[in-house]
């Protein structure tokens, strides 16, 4: 056998390759079967620890997120980060939503990874958030300040009117 192998060192390569790659792969799934079994043991054992972790990784993940999209309500600048919640710019949460579970740790890790998260993603404010919803995408603060505009101009326009009709 020594001999083969020193006269065939391409070819003994070749095997001892596919058996360490066979051996591998078969280690691994054993592995990773048992590490998995041992993981579900310990939440069950230790669940305060387990709720604990998930926990503090969430906060840790949405903290992140929300600091790359801004750190503050895009409509009135609340900074509180308690407050804040991250928002889709085009109403579009329920097709993202649709087939998966609801929860806001995958909207955070998406939009860490997402090149321009600004495209899709803003963080406002609960009340922002909720007036942006119940008012069809437009918040009461952007409303407001339009009609504050408008009566602004109004003003302008009928002062302007009474002096033209008025001096003629």
């Amino acid at each position: 056998m020594r001999e083969w192998r020193a006269q065939n060192p391409e070819r003994n390569r070749e095997i001892g390759k596919r058996s360490d790659k066979k051996r591998w792969s078969t280690d691994v799934a054993k592995y990773t079967t048992k590490r998995r079994a041992r993981y579900v043991k310990w939440k069950i054992a230790h669940p305060e620890e387990y709720r604990r972790q998930v926990l503090a990784k969430y906060h840790r993940t949405r903290k992140r997120a929300i600091e790359r999209l801004g750190n503050k309500c895009a409509c009135c600048g609340e900074h509180r980060r308690t407050m804040l919640q991250i928002d889709h710019i085009h109403n579009d949460g329920y097709i993202e939503r649709a087939g998966k579970s609801a929860y806001s740790t995958r909207i955070a890790r998406k939009v860490l990874v997402l090149s321009d998260p600004h495209a899709r993603y803003q963080v406002l404010c609960g009340s922002c958030n909720h007036s942006k919803a119940r008012n069809g995408g437009t918040c009461e603060h952007k409303t407001e300040a339009r009609i504050d505009r408008f009566d602004r101009f109004k003003r302008r326009f009928d002062l302007h009117l009474a002096e033209t009709i008025g001096a003629a």
